[in-house]
């Protein structure tokens, strides 16, 4: 019984993942749609998560995990895919200006609650930066590889 059921978490991780690996993100809404689907897998399968913590501690480190996939979805609606840059551009703004937040708080006294949110907002931006910008990287890298003629065994001119 406990096979089946890791058997039939792990074909539903294989979907997810084919699922984003079929996504196409050579073009801004490719990359934005990407994302969106990484943060739902990912708060679905932080709430499983949640549901099965054994301890306080536990559920408290996924409750703050969860809390930072919820700003990054919250980021998602802000971006502007057709601005300078395109979806990394976007990000990158937003993130410089999270972080200028940060220090203006910081400089009139804001409450720690306050500051720990435009924290979180700022870890999330730079989060979803390194998601896209490493997706990025592995399919380009994928790609190469692919098309090297030294993997196919092809001779080189």
């Amino acid at each position: 019984m406990m096979n089946e059921s890791l058997n039939h978490n792990n074909s539903e991780e294989l979907t997810a993942k084919e699922e984003l690996e079929n996504i196409d993100i050579s073009t801004e809404e490719g990359k934005f749609e990407w994302l969106d689907t990484l943060l739902g897998n990912a708060e679905v399968s932080k709430e499983e998560e949640l549901k099965k913590a054994i301890d306080e501690d536990e559920e408290e480190t996924i409750k703050g995990e969860l809390e930072i996939i919820n700003i990054s979805q919250k980021l998602l609606t802000e971006v502007d895919l057709g601005g300078n840059g395109g979806l990394v551009g976007s990000l990158e703004r937003t993130l410089v200006a999270s972080r200028q937040n940060e220090d203006r708080l910081q400089k009139n006294g804001a409450t720690k609650e306050t500051l720990d949110a435009a924290f979180k907002r700022s870890l999330a931006t730079s989060n979803l930066i390194h998601l896209v910008k490493s997706e990025m990287s592995n399919r380009n890298m994928a790609q190469s590889s692919e098309s090297s003629p030294l993997d196919t065994g092809e001779a080189t001119s």
